[in-house]
């Protein structure tokens, strides 16, 4: 990490942090310097890093929510919501107090690293979207990405998807298709993704 001014016991100094994995250690590294002499200590140390669950919750009835989505969303020190306004309404009406932090598609990177180093001493964290599964067509891919390359443990919890909700009523062939997210909003942008389109085989 950054060093900083810092004062301490025997004078100024600088000090800095940065997260750390040691064998099977997961904490925080901090590290003071007074002049030549740096000296380290580990803090918040935890024997085994947090883990971050993904929870598919409803996309319009609230009796489609698991009974496992529930006991995790009750259960973590913290929820991601995609809303935390519509996200806090769900919890409500499950009588859930979790703290929720915000993380949308607008300050998902700035959140990576706070969520990150959370997990990294041994919290658990429950991502959700508005409704369905995150990361489909939703925040949360950037956070699961810098998860998996640390060795923080990611869990799905499945449940509803609108994707495969659509799909399976849709009477269209299901055992090969097609996922292409949101198309453009502009129709020129739009037609152009549509033609590239037609002659995808699915």
């Amino acid at each position: 990490g950054r060093y900083l001014p810092a004062a301490g016991q025997h004078g100024q100094g600088e000090y800095g942090t940065q997260q750390t994995k040691v064998g099977s250690l997961h904490g925080t590294t901090g590290a003071l310097r007074m002049g030549d002499r740096v000296s380290k200590v580990v803090f918040r140390v935890s024997n085994r890093p947090g883990r971050l669950s993904v929870v598919a919750t409803p996309i319009g009835n609230l009796d489609d929510i698991t009974r496992r989505a529930v006991e995790v969303l009750g259960s973590v020190d913290l929820v991601a919501a995609e809303d935390t306004r519509h996200t806090g309404r769900l919890l409500d009406a499950l009588h859930i107090s979790t703290r929720l932090l915000s993380m949308h598609e607008h300050n998902e990177r700035e959140r990576v690293d706070q969520i990150v180093g959370l997990l990294l001493e041994g919290r658990r964290i429950a991502l959700v979207s508005d409704a369905g599964t995150p990361l489909i067509s939703d925040p949360g891919f950037p956070l699961v990405r810098r998860c998996r390359e640390v060795g923080i443990a990611v869990v799905p919890i499945p449940g509803v998807s609108a994707l495969t909700a659509a799909l399976s009523v849709s009477g269209l062939p299901t055992d090969r298709f097609c996922f292409e997210g949101f198309v453009p909003r502009k129709p020129a942008a739009r037609l152009e993704r549509l033609r590239g389109l037609a002659d995808v085989q699915a």
